[in-house]
């Protein structure tokens, strides 16, 4: 049971506005006459990720089933929790929406609808700002203002307590335009986070459907007891807590974690209970037995997207006159401080080197000044990337007595470095774009022309398989892994190593199948190297010519081994194609079984028999459309 939203006394009296949401949640905006507004979104959820071709399908179905993933009413447990955080935050109520006239032009689209109704953050002319503050913005506005200058910053502290409470609730839509903005004190640097739209807190895709689709897809999470990896519950918005919590070490990190487990305390979770609808007590008891557990577990998850973040850490700086000082300690650590004009130092932390393996300096536009001082045994692999600008970088560092080990990227007086909104990206996730964009990198020359920027860090495993099926050899099952790493401007990938392995079901054969690409930085120039061992290559031999009569006979069979080495050395000068040059090794025993055709005739190539050449590859891609590979437009 749930009150009836009555829109000619709330606040004063509300007017529809316009309509908003994602791929789920249709929502409707309201002003008031002190002119605030608020926002209510549906409880129901309707997926909008398919094209109309699976309308009334299997597919439909079963992406609509879905929507039961999301808790109904899971923003209000967050609401409390983050109040308890002292954290910025609308509060929801949930609400029918009448049968009024007033809705106007939504009337017919969202009358009886149950959803839960909010302030939406913002600064009225008129009435009472949100937290009293003084100004209010949003992720595009904010990303502009710390590109611009170092004078606008974060509370990042409040920021780190919001994204571990959103690991702890398993909310996994946390995108940079979840999230506005407040200046409540005078001080530019006083923006503080308010989280908005939590409506994937508890949001567990379970089932047979969801652990199957999990595999490809881990985004697709499950709550309980146990934490998913925390780059799958925060999939959309690892880029954005890379740039956002890059200042913070694990100290930091630790003791908002321990703050944070404290806050959770049982009674605050028992409040948090409290506020879903008494007919969801037979639920609530699970969900409050997953929230001791992970309470408990908070730390050592903290830790865990801690060394995530910072195995590869990229330093931002300004489009200001920015200034780096960059020391090289005799521990192998490694001091990095960013100051600018009369702002003083904006950034400073000490990278381990247990922890970080290589640090990028992104200085940006302005005219830049970077210096590396200090010596070391071993260091972190250190890059400074100085951007368009008048950038003067010296490097009076060394490390194992090599001088100068610092890689630099645009010395000297540079042009034409270019950022720009991925339009295609945009097209096709808008949030995961804005998501990439917050951390800021320059596009890449690539292929001639000028890329988005690419993945460069981490790697990923993904599952293979397939079924083939050929004359002589039945059903051909394969199974088998593609791993890839990233490396910085590695384009596609740093290196590649695929594998599988094959069985035919009639012929009683394997084949295994391994390849490995090594990819350069700033060059399509790359090295793959294959080799293979296969029994069904080669399964019959009928002789030579078409005029041997089609017969099913065993005593065409032949059963052969052959093992192939390719190294080579390849160009690849767009997506699309590759080519490729090297020497090729084969090496191959066929069995001379009796009463066979290939026993008795006995042709060149039988028995055990070597073979070496050069084999010149080219590869040209059909399966993609061309609009997807076209170089994005530089906005």
């Amino acid at each position: 049971k749930v009150p009836v939203l009555d829109l000619k006394r709330f606040a004063g009296g509300l007017t529809p506005t316009k309509l908003g949401g994602g791929q789920q949640t249709k929502s409707l905006r309201f002003a008031a006459p002190d002119s605030s507004e608020w926002v209510f979104r549906s409880v129901h959820k309707s997926s909008k990720v398919l094209s109309k071709q699976y309308d009334h399908t299997i597919v439909s179905y079963i992406v609509g089933e879905y929507g039961s993933a999301s808790h109904p009413t899971g923003n209000l447990a967050a609401a409390v929790f983050l109040r308890a955080a002292d954290l910025l935050h609308p509060t929801p109520r949930l609400a029918v929406m009448p049968d009024d006239p007033a809705l106007g032009e939504f009337r017919k689209e969202f009358a009886g609808i149950l959803g839960t109704f909010e302030e939406y953050p913002g600064v009225p002319k008129q009435g009472v700002a949100f937290a009293n503050a003084k100004e209010i913005i949003d992720a595009e506005d904010l990303l502009a203002r710390i590109n611009k200058d170092p004078k606008d910053r974060i509370d990042d502290r409040a920021f780190l307590t919001a994204v571990l409470l959103d690991l702890f609730l398993g909310d996994n839509d946390r995108h940079p335009d979840q999230w506005k903005w407040a200046q409540l004190g005078e001080k530019k640097s006083d923006w503080e986070p308010i989280g908005r739209d939590r409506d994937k807190v508890f949001v567990s895709y379970g089932g047979i459907a969801g652990s199957v689709a999990r595999l490809a897809l881990p985004s697709l999470v499950a709550f309980g007891g146990e934490y998913s990896a925390p780059t799958a519950v925060l999939a959309n918005a690892v880029e954005f807590d890379r740039r956002m919590l890059s200042g913070l070490n694990r100290a930091v990190w630790d003791s908002v974690a321990q703050s944070l487990t404290n806050t959770l305390s049982d009674a605050a979770i028992d409040k948090a209970i409290a506020a879903f609808p008494p007919q969801y007590a037979p639920t609530s008891l699970r969900i409050s037995a997953s929230l001791r557990e992970r309470r408990n577990a908070l730390r050592e998850e903290a830790g865990h997207y801690y060394d995530i973040l910072a195995e590869v850490v990229d330093v931002q700086g300004t489009d200001a006159d920015d200034k780096a000082d960059i020391r090289r300690n005799a521990d192998g650590s490694v001091d990095v401080k960013l100051s600018s004009g009369k702002e003083g130092v904006y950034s400073s932390r000490r990278f381990l080197p247990s922890e970080t393996r290589e640090i990028r300096v992104y200085l940006h536009d302005g005219d830049d000044k970077a210096t590396v001082t200090g010596s070391s045994p071993s260091s972190i692999h250190t890059l400074v990337i100085g951007g368009n600008g008048d950038n003067t970088l010296v490097d009076r560092s060394s490390v194992g007595g090599d001088r100068h080990p610092t890689h630099f990227l645009d010395e000297g007086m540079r042009t034409g470095v270019s950022y720009a909104v991925d339009s295609q990206a945009a097209k096709i996730n808008v949030a995961d774009e804005m998501n990439h964009r917050y951390n800021r990198r320059p596009w890449l020359a690539a292929y001639d022309t000028l890329i988005p920027p690419q993945r460069d860090y981490g790697s990923s495993v993904k599952p293979t398989g397939k079924i083939n099926t050929g004359r002589g050899l039945g059903l051909v099952p394969k199974i088998g892994f593609s791993r890839y790493t990233y490396g910085f401007r590695h384009v596609p990938y740093s290196s590649l190593l695929k594998a599988d392995f094959g069985y035919s079901t009639k012929h009683r054969g394997f084949a295994s199948n391994l390849f490995a690409d090594k990819r350069f930085e700033s060059t399509q120039v790359h090295v793959p190297v294959s080799a293979q061992l296969t029994q069904i290559e080669i399964v019959e031999f009928r002789g030579f010519g078409n005029n041997v009569p089609d017969s099913k006979e065993a005593f065409y069979d032949v059963r052969q081994f052959q093992r192939n080495f390719r190294p080579a050395i390849g160009l690849s000068p767009n997506p699309l194609s590759d080519f490729s040059i090297g020497p090729i090794v084969r090496y191959t025993t066929t069995d001379s079984i009796r009463n066979r055709f290939v026993s008795q005739s006995n042709p060149y190539g039988t028995g055990r028999f070597g073979q070496a050449g050069v084999q010149l590859k080219a590869h040209y891609e059909t399966r993609y459309k061309p609009d997807t590979l076209k170089p994005r437009a530089i906005l």
